[in-house]
C-alpha cells in the first residue's frame, strides 16, 4: 500500500468519525429541545419565559 493510499484511508476514517460525532451531537440537541417545556407568563407588563428541564422522557 502506498503512502497516498494510506493517507486516503486515514482521511476517510476521520471523515466517518467526524460525521458520527456530529450526528450524535445533533440528536442530543434535538432530545434536549423536546424535553424542555417552555412556559410564557405575563404579569404587570413583564413577559417571563421559563423552561422546565426536569421532565423525563
Amino acid at each position: 500500500m502506498t503512502t497516498d493510499r494510506a493517507l486516503n484511508w486515514l482521511l476517510g476514517i476521520g471523515f466517518v468519525l467526524m460525521f458520527g460525532m456530529c450526528m450524535i451531537a445533533l440528536n442530543q440537541r434535538d432530545d434536549a429541545r423536546r424535553m424542555a417545556k417552555p412556559t410564557i407568563t405575563t404579569a404587570n407588563g413583564v413577559i417571563t419565559l421559563q423552561c422546565d428541564t426536569s421532565a423525563k422522557q
